[in-house]
């Protein structure tokens, strides 16, 4: 099983667009971080989820469809479906995390 880290999660979701999401990892519970990590290895390794060209959909992809999938409850498509950082709202992101602790 993957283990989740809010800072992983917020690079994650931030590169797939979801900035909404990714301010709410800090009140994520450790239960459901541990859901998260639980579905990301699912999605990356199985068959049903494998990219179109074959083989993992990737890490940061599988982290961000499963936050979405334990944090909204159901499945979607993400913002961007290509990992881009965006290094200033990551940063912002990562020192309002911080901030949280």
């Amino acid at each position: 099983m993957l283990h989740g880290r809010r800072d992983t999660l917020v690079r994650a979701l931030l590169a797939h667009g979801e900035n909404e999401l990714a301010g709410r990892t800090p009140s994520l519970s450790d239960e459901q971080l541990e859901r998260i990590g639980e579905l990301a290895e699912h999605y990356a390794v199985s068959p049903e989820h494998a990219a179109p060209q074959g083989g993992s959909i990737g890490i940061t992809r599988a982290i961000s469809l499963a936050t979405l999938d334990v944090v909204e409850g159901a499945s979607r498509e993400l913002h961007r479906t290509e990992g881009q950082r965006d290094r200033s709202a990551e940063e912002e992101a990562l020192r309002r995390l911080g901030a949280g602790r």
